[in-house]
């Protein structure tokens, strides 16, 4: 019995690499999602990204494209209810978790600058920005991408 939970855990500790792999690759993506994505069009950002949560247009004629990805959702207090049982018995409980912080900032704002109707530069904010919601932004567009761009 002892050498089934050694081996458990030993398979766990194996499987860590693999679960940072996707956070890791998403991470080298976005990091790389500026330069691959200037020259896009803007019909094709339009069509990879969706429509803008923001639109401006500079002094210059700049036009300006925000997609905010916001996990404000995520911030409330939860309820979980769970019951288990096995070897003839039965147990269950109860849980809660309440938001130890508040964030009015977005978890990532992807800032599209256009100029004649090309991609000419994107920005990631806030300066600290979550990757995985950074990544959900620009991923439709990362993968119509060649591979080179």
């Amino acid at each position: 019995m002892k050498f089934l939970s050694m081996a458990a855990g030993m398979a766990a500790l194996l499987a860590l690499p693999l679960l940072g792999g996707c956070t890791s690759r998403h991470a080298d993506l976005v990091a790389s999602a500026p330069s691959r994505m200037v020259g896009l069009s803007e019909t094709a950002l339009l069509s990879c990204a969706g429509v803008p949560l923001r639109q401006g247009t500079g002094p210059d004629g700049t036009r300006y494209f925000s997609y905010i990805m916001d996990n404000a959702a995520d911030d409330g207090s939860r309820v979980g209810i769970g019951l288990g049982g096995g070897g003839g018995r039965v147990g269950g409980g109860i849980g809660f978790s309440l938001p130890l912080t508040s964030n009015d900032e977005p978890t990532c704002e992807a800032r599209f600058a256009l100029r004649d109707g090309i991609v000419t530069s994107l920005q990631f904010l806030p300066q600290r920005y979550d990757t995985d919601a950074c990544y959900a932004i620009v991923e439709n567009c990362l993968g119509s991408l060649p591979a080179g761009q």
